[in-house]
């Protein structure tokens, strides 16, 4: 389950990117990247800011707040400064920009062609509601600032512009002595998760745990995520890899242990369970699970630039 891997990941370059973001944004939207066509942020109740976002026939809203987040992802208009949306009982959008005098506008780069991008900020109108699961989270507006981003492709000439380096950001000082991953998966629950850890030489170790489920109502798609970064001893395991034991701070709770049997095949015991956005809390282990303990064969985890981890 290489996912795992890429959640842990994601987790722990998540807690040394935010640090010092400010509070609506720590731990919110870190998972995302560039630039929709339509997008506004707000805050929603009980800590949770959210993000609504369109492009071309679809409509994401995204609320979060340290520690959690869940996704909608619903089938939607957005065009000419409009965003229109149904997340069925959740709520609904429907709004159009109106623009301030605030404006950005980027030229091709050098050895490009093209229109330029422009980037306008401004007011969406209408119609914002939402209504989360369990309560967890509501909101009722009329407006909310926000931008709209127009940016027509360019054409650039080999090794000039953007886009010309293949290299992706990576978590540094990671490697396969240091690095070591816990994955589970519950087909029961759907759940998946992965615990993270490394020990770099140059500075302070890492741990962080991330679990997701995704599910579907009606003709919206829905991914939660529980996340969180903690001290290196609630990720303990001997050198030969044949026990651990993870102790992760809410949303989760309880413990796992992991053992790997003489034949080689490993059992997992523990109470561990997580809490996820608009969810009761769901468990890790019982029947239908799958674990992984490893260390990392890479120098270093690439992380997909502008997309969450999946």
């Amino acid at each position: 389950m290489a996912a795992a891997i890429g959640t842990a990941a994601c987790c722990a370059s998540l807690s040394t990117t935010t640090t010092a973001a400010p509070p609506e944004a720590t731990g919110a939207f870190s998972f995302f990247g560039g630039e929709a066509p339509a997008e506004f942020r707000t805050r929603a109740g009980s800590g949770y800011s959210i993000k609504v976002e369109g492009s071309g026939r679809q409509v994401t809203l995204t609320a979060a707040r340290p520690g959690g987040a869940a996704i909608y992802i619903a089938p939607g208009r957005v065009a000419r400064g409009r965003i229109a949306a149904s997340f069925g009982r959740r709520g609904r959008v429907g709004v159009r920009f109106r623009p301030s005098r605030r404006r950005k506008v980027e030229a091709p780069p050098r050895g490009c062609k093209g229109k330029p991008h422009v980037t306008r900020w401004g007011v969406f109108v209408g119609t914002i509601r939402f209504a989360g699961e369990r309560g967890y989270t509501r909101l009722r507006l009329d407006r909310a600032r926000g931008r709209t981003h127009s940016t027509p492709g360019w054409k650039c000439k080999r090794g000039s512009g953007r886009g010309d380096s293949d290299s992706q950001p990576s978590i540094p000082g990671e490697s396969s002595e240091d690095a070591l991953v816990l994955e589970i998966a519950n087909h029961d629950t759907g759940v998946e998760a992965g615990a993270f850890t490394f020990r770099p030489s140059d500075r302070k170790g890492l741990t962080a745990f991330l679990a997701g489920l995704e599910e579907r109502r009606g003709r919206v798609q829905i991914v939660r995520f529980a996340f969180k970064t903690a001290a290196e001893r609630t990720f303990s395991f001997d050198q030969s890899l044949s026990t651990a034991t993870i102790a992760p701070p809410p949303p989760f709770a309880g413990t796992a242990t992991f053992q790997r049997n003489a034949d080689g095949q490993p059992t997992l015991t523990g109470s561990l369970s997580v809490g996820f956005p608009g969810t009761a809390r769901v468990p890790l282990l019982g029947p239908g699970y799958r674990a992984r303990l490893y260390r990392l064969s890479e120098d270093s985890v690439a992380l997909p630039v502008g997309q969450p981890v999946a």
